[in-house]
Order: C-alpha cells, then structure tokens, then sequence
C-alpha cells in the first residue's frame, strides 16, 4: 500500500468509522469481526487518522462494509450526474448484483460522510454566524440562505430526505469549499447555489 497523507488517513479514518457504526458495533466489537483481529485502541487510532490498517485489515474492513478497497483508500469518483444516474439505472430493480451493491453501499458511505462532515462545521458556522471576514463579504441573501443550509443539516436526522436532495446539497458544500479555497469564483458558485435552491423547493 502507497504511503498515505494525513489527509487521506483522516478520510480513511471517516469511511472505516461509518461502515462500524452502520454495523452498530463498539470499537473492541468491531475489531474483533476484522480479520486479523484488533484491538478497539486499533480500530480508535484508525478513525482518527493516526494508523492505517494493514492491507489484509483494510481488505476485511471493505468486505464489512461491502466496498472495494480502492473506496476505502479514494472514495468515490463518480460526479453527482453519474450518481443520479446509476440511481435511477438500479431503481425499482429487487435484486442487485454484488458490483451495483458495491457501488450504491459506496455511495451511500460518501452521502452520509459530507453529511457529517459538515454537521461537525456547524457548530462552527453557529457559533460565529458568519462573521469571519470572509462571510461578511457575502451578500445578505447568501448569507441568509447558508444559515437555512445549517437548519436543514440540523434536522436532517430525523428527516426521510430524498437522496437527490442529499446529492444536491453534498455537491453545494463541495461548492463552499471550492469557493473558500478561491478555485472557483462567486459566479461559478451560483450555479452550486441554484442546484440546491431547485432541491429545496422540490423537497421541503
């Protein structure tokens, strides 16, 4: 296994949380159903971030969560519009094959990693509602319209929320930290803005 960066070990970390939790399995719980086994300050210091699992670890890890190992390292490369269509290609379809069950498990994982990735940042935005420098230069509609953003992340738990909305708005916090970063311009960021806007309309 190429050497990772702290980055790739932090999202490694993210992915091999999700698959435990979906399993409704305790840390020492988890490891021992990995194959070598491990012990539960292991699994801890996997989803930190702070250890990668050995190749045959990570292999069980995927096997676990029905996921190939190559999303365990990268997860998923497919663009909103590929997402939206293999979802439509396997709906109303009773029995999937183990490739199309890879897939929809892989990219269920990454809806519900933005999605708590940017649940852990609101309590961020709250608590200093946009007053960086860099929010107060946004328009007050913008502004207003991130702060909606935040209510829908809030009760999104308790919600049955289409997964093209989720699509929708995982692709807008995709578009904020474009934005942040300065790799896209506050025009190119309208169009981040209106997908999700046609989503909320539609769904809430």
């Amino acid at each position: 296994m190429s050497r990772l960066s702290d980055n790739q070990k932090i999202s490694l970390g993210i992915r091999i949380k999700t698959i435990r939790q979906n399993l409704q399995l305790d840390q020492a719980e988890f490891g021992k159903k990995v194959t070598p086994s491990a012990s539960a300050s292991n699994v801890s210091r996997w989803e930190r971030g702070l250890n990668v699992p050995s190749k045959e670890r990570l292999q069980s890890i995927a096997e676990l969560g029905s996921v190939t190992t190559e999303f365990m390292l990268n997860g998923s490369k497919l663009s909103l519009e590929e997402i939206n269509q293999f979802s439509d290609s396997i709906s109303g379809k009773k029995n999937l094959n183990q490739q199309e069950k890879k897939k929809a498990n892989e990219i269920n994982l990454t809806m519900q990693n933005s999605i708590d990735r940017s649940i852990g940042i609101e309590t961020a935005f709250a608590k200093d509602a946009f007053k960086s420098s860099y929010f107060d230069k946004l328009p007050s509609e913008q502004r207003i319209f991130l702060s909606n953003i935040l209510i829908y992340l809030k009760n999104y738990s308790d919600s049955k929320v289409d997964k093209r909305f989720l699509g929708d708005l995982s692709s807008f916090i995709s578009g904020i930290s474009l934005l942040m970063k300065q790799d896209i311009t506050k025009e190119e960021f309208y169009d981040y803005e209106n997908l999700l806007n046609e989503s909320i309309k539609e769904y809430f």
